[in-house]
């Protein structure tokens, strides 16, 4: 057990206490609105997301961490130099006039003025149809990733035992290409940078975002110091069509890539047994010394692109159940395609983590409920009719789990871990 381990564990063991601060990092999308707003499917959301943060007084509870731009090496943690060239040249390609540029020393020169020789390349990157190149894309998922770098580089220094940074959670972007929405893999830097600290052996990746976590659980498929566990809708034709299996299908066989092929319908009450119920068993096996959570939220009920009836409450629960254990969480975002929605949840997850820290430190006032009606200063205040507040009622679709299929998930973990030495 390292220096990161944590103590109090939801299942009632004890570890060393860690020597961070009851503090919670929260990184606000600052550095660039325009870029962050403009990334494909999600609208305004940064701005609504952050809009709400503010509105409701939760950043004065924070350390405030200043967004950058990530750096190629760190970029590089993640994904090929080719990738990095194409995906670079493809932004630039779009501002008027520009036929060559300086390159960074770190990646290629990619000449796109022969439109054949640039669709090919364009074609072999993923830089097509869910993941379209435009004007900024390249200083877009530098953020993403500079964000999560940050954050992650703020837990390593101790200076709060939670960081938040809720533009990340790019989770299907590959090594050599662009994929559902993610254009660069936020997670797998972080990861990477969070195991480069001599404290930090092991770091279990949990992802809750309707779809599977691929690209990350890819990256780190045959890295034991990385365990990844996705919650996911499992469905026949549902992006991205993987982790249907509880446990890759390998031989020989990965003892650390679990899957969680959740069916349509599933709500807050099943979803959080679940959740607790793998955690339990995946955190005493494992003993991960620091914790990222892929938080994102369209398994919300009503999300166009999800099929759960989940609320609010099944993101804060889980999140509460993790900051049990008080070993250092970097939260970061994901998906969320419904905008008023997404803020709520992210806000409501905030607000969890400065309730929990604050508790710690002896402060329990800040445990009470706050008004949960949206600030009528809300910049985007005529998002959240017609009720106004931060509220999300649970769904009415048919729920097709029951609770033989989720014991059965259960079980057959169980019986992985058992066979396999701690």
């Amino acid at each position: 057990m390292s220096q990161f381990a944590g103590e109090n564990c939801p299942d009632g063991t004890s570890v060393p206490s860690p020597h961070h601060t009851n503090q919670v990092i929260y990184v606000p999308p600052t550095h660039s609105f325009k870029s962050l707003d403009n990334l494909t499917k999600h609208g305004q959301r940064s701005s609504v997301v952050h809009s709400l943060i503010q509105s409701c007084g939760l950043e004065s509870s924070c350390i405030l961490e200043p967004l950058r731009i990530a750096t190629v090496s760190e970029a590089l943690l993640a994904h090929s130099r080719h990738y990095l060239s194409v995906l670079r040249a493809s932004s630039l390609y779009h501002y008027p006039g520009v036929a060559n540029y300086t390159p960074y020393s770190d990646l290629d020169i990619i000449d796109f003025r022969d439109d054949e020789e640039r669709k090919l390349h364009l074609e072999d990157a993923g830089l097509i149809d869910d993941c379209p190149t435009f004007n900024g894309v390249w200083e877009l998922a530098m953020l993403t990733v500079g964000g999560a770098v940050v954050a992650s580089q703020q837990l390593i220094a101790r200076r709060a035992n939670v960081a938040c940074w809720f533009d990340g959670g790019r989770h299907h972007a590959r090594f050599d290409m662009a994929h559902g929405f993610c254009y660069l893999n936020d997670v797998v830097v972080a990861c990477k940078i969070l195991l480069s600290e001599p404290g930090i052996r092991r770091v279990l990746y949990i992802d809750i975002d309707v779809h599977h976590g691929d690209g990350v659980e890819e990256s780190f498929l045959y890295n034991p110091d990385v365990t990844t566990v996705s919650f996911h809708l499992a469905q026949k034709g549902f992006y991205p069509g993987t982790g249907h299996t509880i446990t890759p299908r390998e031989t020989p066989p990965n003892y650390s890539v679990f899957r969680v092929p959740l069916r349509r319908g599933i709500g807050d009450d099943a979803f959080i047994s679940i959740f607790r119920n793998m955690m339990n068993l995946v955190m005493n096996h494992h003993r991960p010394d620091v914790l990222v959570l892929q938080c994102g939220c369209d398994g919300v009920y009503g999300d166009p692109l999800g099929d759960f009836n989940l609320s609010g409450k099944a993101y804060t629960s889980c999140v509460s159940y993790l900051l049990d254990y008080n070993i250092p969480l970097l939260i970061l975002g994901g998906g969320g395609y419904d905008t008023a929605n997404a803020a709520r949840v992210w806000a409501d997850v905030l607000q969890t983590c400065i309730r929990h820290v604050s508790i710690r430190k002896g402060n329990q006032a800040v445990s009470m409920s706050i008004n949960r009606d949206v600030p009528l200063h809300d910049d985007f205040f005529d998002l959240y009719g017609p009720d106004f507040t931060r509220d999300i009622p649970t769904g009415s679709i048919p729920d097709e789990n029951t609770s033989e299929s989720l014991q059965h998930i259960v079980d057959e973990v169980k019986t992985v871990l058992n066979v396999i030495p701690q």
